[in-house]
């Protein structure tokens, strides 16, 4: 799965180990590889600032290496309204940046979300339709719960067609268009997921 290379596991140092937080996307811009994931991920819930020490790592790339990292990650920003946050990696320059989807995706489409469940301890690879889809949001069976948080979702492609968040409606996954919109720094419209994708918006998370 070419596309995983793409797809990073976030953590921080702890003891004399680490701990798992979840999954984050590298994704091509104008202005270099940016890393995408959500928020809650890498958010402190007592302080509402990321967390400090924040350290990606990459799949081996061959089965039975070592993880590829640490790679210290540089916070840039969240943007709120699509619960995203933005960042970029400290070295790791060889670690490939998908490219991003130039349409949205429908209801039916076929999509992979590839991740690294914080509770799993292992990547996940896993497929399913759009089941509900709106201009800013849509929801996915290939999402496997809250540890998808901010796993890549993957077009026919190979291209990044969302990224996966989540609120109190449950996990969704947020629209190519709003991605770019939030990686060119253009402000985006409040967002209302649960509403957007339907009153059954649960059953897809």
């Amino acid at each position: 799965e070419r596309a995983a290379s793409s797809v990073l596991l976030v953590a921080v140092s702890s003891g004399t180990g680490y701990q798992a937080l979840g999954s984050a996307v590298l994704v091509k811009t104008g202005q270099g590889t940016k890393v995408l994931t959500d928020a809650g991920v890498i958010l402190d819930p007592e302080t509402g600032l990321a967390k400090t020490g924040l350290l990606a790592f990459a799949r081996p790339s061959r089965p039975g290496e070592p993880l590829r990292g640490p790679h210290p990650v540089e916070f840039e920003r969240i943007e709120r309204l699509s619960n995203l946050a933005l960042a970029s990696l400290a070295g790791g320059q060889e670690l490939p940046g998908l490219e991003l989807a130039s349409s949205e995706v429908s209801q039916g489409e076929l999509l992979r979300a590839i991740g690294h469940g914080s509770a799993t301890g292992g990547w996940t690879v896993s497929q399913g339709l759009v089941t509900a889809g709106g201009t800013r949001a849509y929801r996915s069976d290939a999402l496997l719960g809250p540890d998808s948080a901010g796993s890549a979702l993957i077009n026919d492609a190979g291209e990044l067609a969302g990224v996966a968040v989540g609120d109190e409606s449950g996990v969704h996954a947020i629209q190519a268009s709003v991605i770019k919109d939030v990686l060119e720094g253009r402000a985006t419209e409040p967002m209302d997921a649960g509403r957007e994708l339907g009153p059954d918006f649960n059953a897809g998370s």
